[in-house]
């Protein structure tokens, strides 16, 4: 869990550095856009841990996509607009601390509070009982994010949501 942290902060401290700027009006596909990735459909199997959260959630329209970079995959991200962010989260957290397996590794828990930006809640692990990649669960104004992602693509995540914070 140390080493986790002590990566977390890490990535996070490296992203700061990144020039992410795209403005103050955008959103999650602008930013990706700017950076030069593409789009895709989300394959129809890929799990969904978003729509696990409870009807008074799910009021509003789960997006789903797929990114792509010179044609390999670097994320599946799923996100919705919620009225009580602070409450979903809390009861999606609930959720997947008891579906977790003696598997589960490299569990972050934890709130980020960028330099005049939105608060960032994420949630990260790897359980393979779950999903073979790694999943991220990131609260950030009035959405809740969750992004599949290679453990090498961590940063890349880390980055998207400064980003968003920013401009949410």
């Amino acid at each position: 869990m140390k080493n986790a942290m002590i990566i977390l902060i890490f990535t996070l401290l490296s992203a700061c550095t990144n020039q992410t700027d795209v403005g103050q009006e955008g959103d999650i596909l602008d930013i990706a856009q700017h950076w030069g990735w593409e789009t895709a459909s989300v394959y129809d199997g890929e799990v969904n841990v978003l729509g696990e959260l409870p009807g008074k959630c799910l009021q509003k329209p789960l997006h789903a996509i797929t990114f792509l970079h010179q044609n390999d995959r670097l994320m599946v991200v799923r996100w919705l607009d919620v009225d009580t962010e602070r409450i979903c989260m809390s009861e999606l957290k609930q959720s997947l601390f008891r579906r977790f397996s003696l598997q589960a590794v490299d569990i972050v828990d934890d709130r980020i509070q960028p330099v005049q930006s939105f608060a960032i809640e994420i949630l990260a692990f790897t359980d393979p009982s779950i999903f073979s990649n790694r999943i991220m669960i990131a609260a950030v104004g009035s959405k809740i994010y969750e992004f599949h992602v290679s453990q090498e693509q961590t940063d890349a995540v880390m980055e998207l949501l400064l980003a968003i914070a920013r401009i949410d």
